[in-house]
């Protein structure tokens, strides 16, 4: 699934107009009782810029649409406190609007950092004063987090307007802004802290981890690479558990040999969170607990984890003969007949619903092996690589040649 929180932001905010809209001149209204509960389900499964609190409970850092300025509340009165205009943040840099993506509180409660299209900006938590704005990279920091110690602040960003810097994770040190690492990625839109402030994980080409001091990745999650998975470490810093897309299980891996310790499926997975020692909440359609099985010694239950094979669900083909036996696997009888029955030519109707399954099941948004096998033919944007799929698809259920170079070139000169 792609990232599209802006999206999802702007739909919920038309979806609750009644409720919160940023004319609203009484604060109470805007986000008193009764007004955050009753978004809060929606939220958790669409926003990145949650309701956001205060390690102290005191402050309240909101936004309901994503876009605006960035707003503070006293925690127990719901009052506004102030109000800073993103719109200023982003003065000359050539952008239709800011969009806030996080919000990060200090451990010591004094500063809140928010990630911003353009820029990360640093305000004084108690009246709003601007403390700093990073100026370079132009990136879009889908997120930031301070690290436990408050020493350091890491931001990931992505690419913002005409590929202006690519994507990176950034590590600030806190107390001079200079940058003390940063580490090239592909993609990615979430950042984590070990307990201990040593490491850093980041979702993108699956999970690294990052010894920041040493300056060396430590360990590579290769998880199935079908947009960013979420994930989670465990308090004592020693486990990590991270969701499958596709799949909806999530996997809880050890953070320094990489090896599965065990597994659950969940309805559906958009955001997790390893609250305490056994516990684990994953936050889709529903909120949902994970309750993990503890042995004598304490420690997590091991089970053996089958790793998805060709026809199994949740496997990502590795090229056009994979992707025919798989959709033999997945696909219900009545599907493939509908598609063996369609006309050639009337293909294109099965690109918002087969296709868009493909495309978010395959990876193919997010360079999963099979989109850089379409890569290396020449076929390079997912809407065109699942068309080319399905067309290949259609061929092999009437026994036709499927020359896949020829088709390639045809979808080129049509275009």
């Amino acid at each position: 699934m792609q990232m599209c929180v802006s999206f999802g932001l702007v739909a919920l905010a038309e979806d609750k107009q009644d409720r919160v809209q940023e004319s609203t001149p009484n604060p109470q209204a805007e986000l008193g009782v009764g007004v955050i509960p009753k978004l809060d389900e929606r939220m958790l499964k669409w926003c990145v810029c949650l309701p956001t609190y205060s390690p102290n409970k005191r402050l309240l850092a909101f936004h309901a649409n994503g876009q605006g300025d960035v707003k503070v509340y006293a925690a127990d009165t719901k009052q506004l406190l102030w109000s800073y205009p993103t719109a200023a943040l982003m003065k000359g840099k050539e952008l239709p609007w800011p969009s806030i993506w996080h919000y990060s509180w200090s451990p010591n409660n004094d500063k809140l950092a928010v990630g911003l299209d353009g820029s990360v900006v640093i305000l004084k938590a108690e009246t709003g004063e601007l403390l700093y704005q990073t100026s370079k990279p132009r990136n879009r920091f889908f997120d930031v987090k301070w690290s436990p110690d408050g020493k350091f602040l890491a931001a990931i960003g992505g690419f913002l307007q005409n590929h202006d810097a690519p994507p990176k994770v950034l590590v600030w040190d806190a107390a001079t802004w200079d940058v003390r690492r940063e580490i090239p990625v592909s993609s990615g839109s979430s950042i984590a802290w070990s307990p201990d402030s040593t490491h850093i994980a980041f979702n993108g080409d699956g999970i690294q981890i990052w010894d920041i001091s040493a300056n060396k990745m430590t360990l590579s999650l290769q998880v199935p690479h079908r947009g960013n998975a979420p994930f989670s470490w465990s308090p004592d810093g020693r486990d990590i558990v991270v969701g499958d897309l596709g799949t909806n299980y999530a996997t809880i891996f050890s953070a320094a040999s990489g090896e599965p310790i065990n597994r659950y499926q969940f309805e559906e997975i958009m955001h997790i969170d390893w609250l305490d020692h056994n516990r684990i909440r994953c936050i889709g359609d529903t909120v949902q607990m994970w309750t993990l099985p503890i042995d004598a010694a304490g420690n997590i239950q091991r089970v053996k984890i089958k790793h998805a094979t060709l026809g199994d669900k949740g496997y990502i083909p590795k090229d056009i003969d994979e992707c025919f036996k798989q959709l033999d696997s997945e696909l219900p009888a009545k599907s493939i007949q509908e598609i063996k029955d369609s006309p050639e030519d009337k293909l294109i109707l099965f690109h918002h619903g087969l296709g868009m399954w493909m495309r978010n099941s395959w990876g193919l948004w997010s360079g999963s092996g099979l989109a850089k096998y379409f890569w290396k033919l020449g076929v390079k944007h997912p809407d065109d690589i699942s068309m080319l799929i399905i067309r290949c698809y259609w061929r092999h259920l009437h026994a036709q040649p499927v020359d896949l170079q020829q088709l390639i070139q045809q979808s080129t000169l049509s275009n």
